[in-house]
């Protein structure tokens, strides 16, 4: 009985350690992957932990028990510890998948570049190209953003505007008046509307009043 006991302590002291590993571990590949940003669910095991940790350490005054209590209540420490290196790693992760995506992106933009050349304005839509530039408009490869939206001419401020466009019409003056832009929605949830996007003239502001901008490559990602 005893030994039975101390095997099912032993497998809940080895879930304790390994389940927040494994789930911050998947949050960083989300983000790799474009499957979306979660990066709340650290703090929420963190969270977790922390409650856990005081149960235990009430129910270490069982004496019986009290070694096995505190050793829950160590190891229930660990989500807490693993929240700043998860989002270290996670933040990285998002902006090599972004990085990733500028690559991909090449065939889009050389098209709308050929379609400016030829025809002395900018395509009206992302769907002119087709088929002459492009046999189809592509997705993103980012499953939880998989489609460019794209914009010709200035952008304005305007109340129900995205919030790149809100967030860098103000900033614009003679030195930042893109012919087009295209742009990736990509919010991260919880109020956030972070957008990443491409202007043909390849240059940015470095802040607006909505947020950060931060170059990748020869995109910019507004940090809203």
């Amino acid at each position: 009985m005893t030994r039975s006991v101390t095997n099912r302590e032993n497998r809940v002291l080895l879930f304790i350690v390994v389940a927040p590993v494994a789930f911050n571990l998947a949050v960083v590949l989300a983000e790799f992957f474009g499957l979306g940003s979660h990066m709340f669910l650290p703090v929420i095991f963190a969270a977790g932990g922390l409650l856990l940790c005081a149960v235990s350490l009430a129910a270490a005054f069982w004496k019986s028990r009290r070694r096995y209590y505190v050793h829950v209540a160590v190891v229930s420490l660990l989500p807490t510890i693993q929240v700043y290196p998860t989002w270290t790693l996670a933040h990285g992760a998002r902006f090599r998948a972004f990085a990733n995506l500028v690559a991909r992106s090449q065939g889009l933009v050389a098209a709308i570049r050929s379609y400016d050349g030829v025809h002395g304005t900018p395509p009206p839509s992302l769907q002119a190209l087709s088929p002459a530039y492009l046999k189809s408009i592509p997705s993103t490869g980012m499953p939880a953003y998989p489609s460019y939206e794209y914009r010709v001419g200035h952008v304005s401020a305007a109340p129900n505007g995205s919030a790149r466009a809100n967030a860098t019409a103000s900033s614009r003056t003679a030195e930042y008046q893109p012919r087009w832009e295209l742009y990736v929605s990509c919010s991260t949830g919880l109020g956030n509307f972070d957008e990443f996007f491409y202007w043909p003239e390849e240059h940015y502001p470095d802040n607006t009043p909505s947020g950060n901008i931060r170059r990748v490559r020869n995109w910019a990602y507004l940090l809203e």
